[in-house]
């Protein structure tokens, strides 16, 4: 029972490559197994000396609660071991029920860690003053710090220029509290009767985005880091194709039709980060006519405003940077840059006004190219913490989203992620499972029995399931944790059931009575290992205990929910599975035998026997 426990903590570690995945893993297994393997020593060896010497005179009795929940138990365990095809369809309604908690329960696998700071982002025109910008920096602040005590705003950080700004609000770190504490807050809050003063992150985001003024020919925009990621998004969208200007036209198709989710807070375009810029769009009938080329077109236009560098200028003392480029009082407008002149094959002077088209657009911060192709990046930010849902209807969304040929989109890496972390998971539990079943099989010395004892796992992540939904409580990196160590803790309790069955089998009981018995004297030791765990989780689970900034919380009421329903239901379904796989075990031992005497019987008299 020990070591299943100890073993699953292998996968913890290996169920990732990202090395600090890796590191917070060791953290949280390393000193479990130790405890565990310490715990070991105690019991085996300091606890049976410390019993021969401290003897209670008393006579211990059960309680009378023990003694009436022992009692309805051997009828129900009687029942299901005599009413056996009863007993799976009721199991069978319970696992299925299993599948409608877990396709309903938020998933989150990207979690902020301490990341506690908002972000505005403003999109300004490139005519403001610098004071006009100043203004709307100041007005934006102002309406953030009439709320300073309710957001708990520790500082406020704010950059701008003619045409960017930024703004960082700082806020203090959420107040610690005893695990009894949050417990009270939290129920009292879901009564509706709100005892804080002051607003947790989430509500902070919301209340800003819904408080922020509104300015003609301005976009303000709400971001923040997500931990682990270098992306400042909640979900990141990526467009691909050839054509930039076609993939801005269907982002900005994109972009609308994200904004139509209502826990998508702010949208924004890798566009709208770019700046404001000059287009020549050369006219190469023109350019043929004077023969003049567009590379020294687009040559001159960058040595005249962005300067090449020439060979330094060496002195007796030192060397001198040398770039040639006009003079600023040369090139300070628009109009000196269409006046800037290219001479023909003829000698004549023909400004740069006659050989192109100059536009004024908005660009792009960056082209970015991956796999060979172009792409774009459509980015939103939720207060959601349910991504499960959020790219549900994400795919709602964009149904019906006519692409052209060449031109595809891709949820991002906060999907790819996402999908990662569940693979991973499910690798990691197939791992665990594999070796709690492996080591059971060497103890046991047996294949079969380790088999009964596995089916406690479902009925486990049955409760963890529903208790997750219940809560409302996302399953992330914590509680995905909680599923693999549940696998090697739910099966300690039908250990030591099956380990007693066997050995009264041994002594001469037969299969019926030696369940019986054993789950007469296992039926409290089970509950108390089970609830004494339980009160030992629930610091954990109904607290704010936190690890570089991620909560434990998930982790503690994934196994509590799942321990709940495993130590019920196990006492039922691990038995009637030892029944099953039993009898399985005896028919195939029966068809072996069968097969083997008939090899073995000789060959009537007068025939000769021919073997192979």
């Amino acid at each position: 029972a020990t070591l299943t426990t100890v073993v699953v903590f292998l996968p913890l570690i290996l169920m990732n490559d990202n090395v600090g995945f890796r590191f917070y893993m060791l953290r949280i297994g390393l000193p479990v197994i130790i405890s565990l393997l310490g715990s070991l020593l105690v019991a085996m060896i300091f606890i049976p000396l410390a019993a021969t010497k401290i003897v209670s005179r008393r006579q211990v009795e059960e309680p009378l609660a023990i003694k009436k929940t022992n009692s309805l138990y051997r009828k129900m365990l009687k029942w299901s071991l005599t009413h056996r095809l009863e007993t799976s369809i009721f199991l069978i309604i319970i696992l299925a029920s299993m599948v409608f908690a877990a396709q309903n329960t938020k998933s989150n696998p990207d979690m902020r860690g301490n990341i506690n700071d908002v972000r505005l982002f403003f999109d300004l025109p490139e005519n403001l003053t610098i004071e006009y910008v100043g203004d709307i920096i100041k007005t934006v602040e102002d309406t953030v710090l009439a709320k300073k005590d309710i957001y708990n705003v520790r500082t406020i950080d704010a950059r701008y220029s003619q045409n960017w700004g930024q703004m960082r609000v700082f806020l203090h770190p959420p107040e610690k509290r005893q695990w009894y504490e949050v417990f009270y807050h939290n129920i009292v809050k879901q009564l509706g009767l709100r005892t804080d003063t002051v607003m947790e992150y989430k509500e902070v985001v919301e209340d800003i985005k819904k408080r922020l003024p509104k300015f003609p020919g301005i976009d303000i925009r709400t971001s923040w880091f997500s931990a682990g990621s270098s992306e400042d998004a909640s979900l990141t969208l990526s467009l691909f194709g050839d054509d930039t200007e076609k993939l801005y036209e269907l982002s900005e198709e994109m972009a609308r039709r994200l904004r139509s989710i209502e826990d998508i807070v702010s949208v924004e375009t890798d566009r709208e980060r770019g700046s404001v810029e000059i287009r020549l769009n050369i006219n190469r009938e023109q350019a043929k006519k004077y023969g003049i080329s567009p590379q020294v077109i687009s040559g001159t236009v960058q040595y005249a405003l962005r300067g090449i560098p020439l060979p330094k200028y060496q002195t007796e003392e030192k060397e001198i940077d040398v770039r040639i480029q006009l003079q600023k009082e040369d090139r300070r407008n628009l109009y000196q840059l269409k006046n800037l002149t290219f001479f023909s094959e003829n000698g004549r002077e023909i400004p740069l006004d006659a050989l192109a088209r100059i536009s004024i657009a908005k660009g792009f911060g960056e082209i970015q190219r991956r796999d060979g192709k172009t792409f774009l990046s459509v980015k939103a930010n939720t207060t959601s913490d349910n991504m499960g849902a959020i790219f549900q209807k994400v795919d709602q969304v964009m149904a019906g989203f006519e692409m052209p040929y060449g031109y595809s989109w891709t949820k991002g890496d906060s999907f790819r992620r996402m999908r990662e972390s569940d693979s991973s998971q499910q690798f990691a539990m197939i791992l665990s499972a594999t070796f709690v079943f492996l080591l059971m099989g060497f103890l046991f010395e047996s294949f079969v029995l380790p088999l009964s004892v596995i089916i406690a796992i479902p009925f486990s992540f049955f409760g963890a399931f529903w208790m997750m939904f219940l809560t409302g409580t996302p399953i992330d990196l914590m509680s995905q944790i909680g599923f693999i160590i549940l696998i090697g803790i739910v099966v300690n309790n039908a250990i030591v059931l099956i380990d007693l069955v066997n050995r009264l089998r041994k002594q001469g009981y037969n299969r019926f009575d030696a369940i019986m018995e054993a789950g007469r004297q296992r039926f409290r030791p089970i509950l108390m290992t089970a609830f004494t765990t339980i009160g030992g989780l629930l610091p954990m689970a109904v607290g704010n205990a936190q690890m570089i900034g991620i909560p434990y919380a998930p982790m503690g009421r994934t196994i509590i929910g799942g321990l709940l329903t495993s130590t019920i239901l196990s006492l039922i379904a691990v038995p009637w599975a030892y029944t099953l796989f039993d009898d399985m075990g005896r028919y195939f031992r029966k068809i072996t035998a069968l097969f083997i005497n008939k090899k073995k019987a000789p060959a009537p008299q007068g025939e000769v026997a021919v073997t192979e």
